[in-house]
């Protein structure tokens, strides 16, 4: 399976702080913003177009220097709640 960003929203960086943000009528729709840290954004903006999560993972790897399980399992959870937020969407 792959994922990329709903494009319903998007990352923005407002002093410093990394927003998702509903944009335009979506903001009808969803009464949040997600504050992410890092990582978490360093992921997000890999899924501009559909990513297999080992890409995701190889990313950590190559961006942090953690091992691959660990990376795996980070990005099966990431991309466990983002999709269960919407944030994202699979193919």
């Amino acid at each position: 399976m792959k994922y990329r960003t709903n494009k319903a929203f998007e990352l923005k960086d407002i002093g410093g702080e990394l927003l998702l943000m509903p944009r335009g009528a979506s903001t009808v729709d969803y009464n949040f913003v997600t504050v992410f840290n890092e990582t978490g954004a360093l992921i997000y903006r890999a899924m501009e177009d559909f990513t297999e999560p080992q890409a995701l993972a190889q990313l950590l790897v190559q961006s942090y220097g953690i091992a691959p399980e660990e990376a795996a399992a980070d990005v099966a959870a990431y991309l466990e709640k983002m999709l269960a937020e919407d944030m994202i969407e699979a193919q």
